[in-house]
């Protein structure tokens, strides 16, 4: 699994680990333990789950934040079009930070 935090190397790492682990939480309690996804905790335990967080709090459309957020979006999905993604079966972009105006 590789995960990437949308912010310079040190920035944030906390937020990004607390990210991850209420992600984990929520995939294992939730989505595996329900059954959701029956492919869930094999892609998981493969290591073809790909998780990217941003942490960009986003804005009210037409803003700065706005238009910052939605970029870092489309380039972190734009990644993982790369070949070196070939293995990827599953891709999360988390925002952990997001206004809910972003949100909506």
């Amino acid at each position: 699994m590789t995960t990437g935090s949308g912010a310079p190397a040190g920035a944030g790492s906390g937020r990004t680990a607390a990210a991850l682990a209420r992600n984990d939480a929520y995939l294992r309690g939730f989505v595996e333990a329900l059954g959701l996804c029956p492919y869930a905790k094999a892609c998981r335990e493969g290591g073809r789950l790909h998780r990217r967080v941003l942490l960009s709090r986003g804005g009210e459309p037409g803003t700065a934040g706005f238009a910052q957020a939605v970029s870092e979006a489309a380039a972190a999905a734009l990644e993982l079009e790369r070949p070196l993604h070939d293995s990827v079966e599953v891709a999360l972009l988390l925002f952990p930070a997001l206004t809910p105006a972003l949100a909506r």
